[in-house]
Protein backbone atom coordinates (compact mmCIF):
# COMPACT_ATOMS: atom_id res chain seq x y z
CA UNK A 1 0.00 0.00 0.00
CA UNK A 2 2.58 2.39 1.16
CA UNK A 3 4.50 1.33 -2.33
CA UNK A 4 1.21 2.42 -4.37
CA UNK A 5 0.69 5.70 -2.73
CA UNK A 6 4.43 6.53 -3.11
CA UNK A 7 4.27 5.59 -6.75
CA UNK A 8 1.33 7.91 -7.55
CA UNK A 9 2.98 10.83 -5.72
CA UNK A 10 6.00 10.21 -7.85
CA UNK A 11 3.67 10.00 -10.96
CA UNK A 12 1.56 12.82 -10.27
CA UNK A 13 4.97 14.49 -9.16
CA UNK A 14 6.92 13.90 -12.41
CA UNK A 15 3.61 15.13 -14.43
CA UNK A 16 3.30 18.49 -12.91
CA UNK A 17 7.28 18.77 -13.11
CA UNK A 18 6.75 17.97 -16.96
CA UNK A 19 4.02 20.26 -17.96
CA UNK A 20 4.18 23.08 -19.63
CA UNK A 21 4.09 26.36 -17.92
CA UNK A 22 0.99 28.64 -18.75
CA UNK A 23 1.12 30.35 -21.65
CA UNK A 24 1.01 33.98 -21.19
CA UNK A 25 -0.49 36.24 -23.74
CA UNK A 26 0.94 39.78 -24.30
CA UNK A 27 -1.90 41.84 -24.79
CA UNK A 28 -0.22 44.78 -25.55
CA UNK A 29 -1.25 45.28 -29.13
CA UNK A 30 -4.54 44.96 -28.15
CA UNK A 31 -4.45 47.14 -25.60
CA UNK A 32 -3.24 50.00 -27.97
CA UNK A 33 -6.31 49.09 -30.45
CA UNK A 34 -9.00 49.61 -27.55
CA UNK A 35 -6.49 52.71 -26.63
CA UNK A 36 -6.88 54.02 -29.76
CA UNK A 37 -10.29 53.31 -30.33
CA UNK A 38 -12.44 55.74 -28.17
CA UNK A 39 -10.47 58.67 -30.05
CA UNK A 40 -11.00 57.52 -33.75
CA UNK A 41 -14.57 56.82 -32.64
CA UNK A 42 -15.12 60.72 -31.47
CA UNK A 43 -12.90 61.77 -34.56
CA UNK A 44 -14.58 59.49 -37.26
CA UNK A 45 -18.22 60.28 -36.10
CA UNK A 46 -18.01 63.96 -35.76
CA UNK A 47 -16.09 64.52 -39.00
CA UNK A 48 -19.06 62.71 -40.99
CA UNK A 49 -21.81 63.79 -38.75
CA UNK A 50 -23.18 60.25 -39.64
CA UNK A 51 -25.05 58.57 -36.86
CA UNK A 52 -24.30 55.20 -39.10
CA UNK A 53 -20.83 55.51 -38.38
CA UNK A 54 -20.80 56.46 -34.77
CA UNK A 55 -23.56 53.03 -34.18
CA UNK A 56 -20.38 51.46 -36.57
CA UNK A 57 -17.86 51.04 -33.09
CA UNK A 58 -20.61 49.44 -31.00
CA UNK A 59 -22.06 46.18 -30.35
CA UNK A 60 -25.95 45.46 -31.81
CA UNK A 61 -26.67 45.31 -27.86
CA UNK A 62 -24.70 48.64 -27.01
CA UNK A 63 -25.89 50.29 -23.62
CA UNK A 64 -24.90 54.06 -23.57
CA UNK A 65 -25.21 55.24 -19.70
CA UNK A 66 -24.88 58.58 -18.14
CA UNK A 67 -25.39 59.78 -14.66
CA UNK A 68 -28.88 61.17 -13.58
CA UNK A 69 -30.63 59.18 -16.67
CA UNK A 70 -31.49 55.01 -17.11
CA UNK A 71 -29.08 53.24 -19.61
CA UNK A 72 -30.46 53.34 -22.90
CA UNK A 73 -29.73 50.38 -25.26
CA UNK A 74 -32.42 50.39 -28.00
CA UNK A 75 -29.88 51.89 -30.88
CA UNK A 76 -32.95 53.21 -32.59
CA UNK A 77 -34.33 54.98 -30.52
CA UNK A 78 -30.74 56.48 -29.93
CA UNK A 79 -30.31 56.89 -33.14
CA UNK A 80 -32.17 60.34 -33.68
CA UNK A 81 -30.61 61.83 -30.84
CA UNK A 82 -26.90 60.69 -32.04
CA UNK A 83 -27.87 61.96 -35.63
CA UNK A 84 -29.27 65.49 -33.94
CA UNK A 85 -26.32 65.91 -31.76
CA UNK A 86 -23.42 64.91 -34.42
CA UNK A 87 -25.08 67.38 -36.86
CA UNK A 88 -25.38 70.31 -34.81
CA UNK A 89 -21.73 69.85 -32.43
CA UNK A 90 -18.26 70.21 -33.30
CA UNK A 91 -16.94 67.89 -31.20
CA UNK A 92 -13.46 67.50 -29.36
CA UNK A 93 -11.29 65.81 -27.44
CA UNK A 94 -8.63 67.55 -25.19
CA UNK A 95 -6.12 66.23 -22.47
CA UNK A 96 -7.27 62.53 -23.10
CA UNK A 97 -5.67 59.97 -21.04
CA UNK A 98 -5.84 56.20 -21.37
CA UNK A 99 -6.25 55.17 -17.54
CA UNK A 100 -6.31 51.69 -17.53
CA UNK A 101 -7.03 48.50 -20.25
CA UNK A 102 -7.63 45.34 -18.46
CA UNK A 103 -8.23 42.47 -21.07
CA UNK A 104 -9.58 39.25 -20.17
CA UNK A 105 -10.29 36.83 -23.43
CA UNK A 106 -12.63 38.76 -26.11
CA UNK A 107 -13.89 41.26 -22.99
CA UNK A 108 -11.86 44.22 -22.18
CA UNK A 109 -12.47 47.59 -19.30
CA UNK A 110 -11.09 50.72 -20.34
CA UNK A 111 -11.35 53.46 -17.68
CA UNK A 112 -10.21 56.76 -19.64
CA UNK A 113 -10.57 60.36 -19.32
CA UNK A 114 -10.32 63.58 -20.76
CA UNK A 115 -12.05 66.83 -21.86
CA UNK A 116 -15.16 66.83 -23.96
CA UNK A 117 -15.42 69.76 -26.17
CA UNK A 118 -18.61 70.93 -27.35
CA UNK A 119 -18.90 73.86 -29.93
CA UNK A 120 -22.52 74.19 -31.67
CA UNK A 121 -22.32 74.52 -35.17
CA UNK A 122 -24.63 77.93 -35.53
CA UNK A 123 -22.97 79.36 -31.93
CA UNK A 124 -20.00 80.90 -30.66
CA UNK A 125 -20.63 78.88 -27.51
CA UNK A 126 -17.63 76.34 -26.15
CA UNK A 127 -19.15 73.98 -23.68
CA UNK A 128 -16.29 72.19 -21.87
CA UNK A 129 -16.82 69.07 -19.78
CA UNK A 130 -13.96 67.48 -17.98
CA UNK A 131 -15.21 63.64 -17.84
CA UNK A 132 -14.32 60.32 -16.55
CA UNK A 133 -15.25 57.47 -18.80
CA UNK A 134 -15.42 53.53 -18.44
CA UNK A 135 -16.44 51.55 -21.75
CA UNK A 136 -16.79 47.70 -21.47
CA UNK A 137 -15.31 46.18 -25.11
CA UNK A 138 -16.24 43.09 -26.92
CA UNK A 139 -14.24 41.64 -29.30
CA UNK A 140 -16.18 40.46 -32.47
CA UNK A 141 -15.75 37.13 -34.65
CA UNK A 142 -14.09 39.29 -36.85
CA UNK A 143 -11.17 40.10 -34.43
CA UNK A 144 -12.28 43.84 -34.27
CA UNK A 145 -12.84 45.35 -30.46
CA UNK A 146 -16.82 46.95 -30.41
CA UNK A 147 -17.87 49.06 -27.61
CA UNK A 148 -20.86 47.08 -25.64
CA UNK A 149 -21.42 49.38 -22.70
CA UNK A 150 -20.14 53.08 -22.92
CA UNK A 151 -20.05 55.17 -19.64
CA UNK A 152 -19.38 58.64 -18.49
CA UNK A 153 -18.88 60.78 -15.03
CA UNK A 154 -18.70 64.19 -14.74
CA UNK A 155 -15.05 65.03 -12.91
CA UNK A 156 -15.14 66.91 -9.97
Amino acid sequence: MKNSRLLTLITLLTLFACKEAPKTTDTSLEKEKIKKLFLTWVKESTESRDPNVYFSYVTDDYIYSAPGTEPMNDIEAMRPEVADFLQNNDITMEDWKSEEVIIEGNLAIHRHQGTLVLKPVNDTVVIKNYLKYTDILKKNEAGEWKIYLHSDMPYK
